[in-house]
């Protein structure tokens, strides 16, 4: 696919948005045009200039791997000692609205590694609370956030609005830590995880519907074991705390 404008992203984001199933069921026919954009995307990014330009100038060290089963629309994190990107295609379609959106969200984790927010800190063990934390500090950083994405993620304003304070503007992640409740539950994760897990248990039954059979062999560990979806997707939460 030819990248000419950001009008035509636009256009593939709404017509794969269009073709998501009336019941929630995620459409596998779907995934090879998501990921063929989002890696023309990338490359769009990496010959871009301005804002994208410093973007991509991390973009083509970094690995990239595609997982349906991500409680996220994109993280960063190390995988064999390699910084990597992870993207959940679903969950980036169904929140962006366009390229725009797109390089948002990307130059969003980008951020997380130049900060430094990949390496681990003992001393700010609550991880939802840290999730928090660092997202409203990098996301300061980040020119031309939509009113789509700004209703999605943690602006220095919608920070100071859940948690009724008057934060400063552009500070380190450490000191928006200390401003988030102790007992912080990570609503947005839990959402994600929800909507996952629903998806999850509608395309397990139509499968099974289809197949005439209760069981599923895919949700089996190594061992044989059952294993759950709930177990699953705890292992996708730990690939990194930098995440939208």
């Amino acid at each position: 696919m030819n990248i000419q404008s950001n009008q035509e992203f636009k256009k593939l984001f709404q017509s794969i948005k269009s073709r998501f199933s009336e019941k929630g069921v995620e459409d596998e026919s779907l995934y090879p045009d998501m990921i063929e954009a989002i890696n023309n995307m990338i490359t769009a990014i990496e010959l871009g200039k301005g804002d994208e330009a410093f973007t991509g100038l991390f973009l083509y060290r970094l690995n990239r791997v595609f997982d349906e089963r991500l409680p996220a629309a994109a993280a960063i994190s190390c995988k064999d000692n390699t910084p990597t990107l992870f993207f959940n295609p679903q969950v980036l379609f169904m929140m962006c609205n366009d390229y725009e959106d797109f390089l948002v969200i990307v130059t969003h984790e980008i951020y997380h590694l130049v900060f430094k927010h990949l390496i681990p800190n003992r001393n700010y063990p609550n991880q939802d609370r840290t999730n928090v934390a660092m997202d409203t500090s990098v996301n300061q950083y980040i020119n031309n956030i939509s009113f789509n994405l700004a209703k999605q993620i943690y602006t220095l304003e919608n920070f100071n609005k859940e948690f009724n304070c008057k934060a400063q503007p552009k500070r380190e992640f450490e000191y928006y830590y200390d401003l988030i409740p102790e007992n912080f539950g990570n609503s947005v994760d839990q959402t994600l995880q929800k909507m996952l897990n629903d998806l999850a248990n509608a395309k397990d039954e139509l499968n099974n519907a289809l197949n005439g059979s209760g069981n599923n062999d895919n949700n089996k560990d190594g061992s044989g074991n059952n294993k759950s979806k709930e177990d699953d997707i705890k292992e996708k939460q730990e690939i990194g705390r930098a995440h939208v």
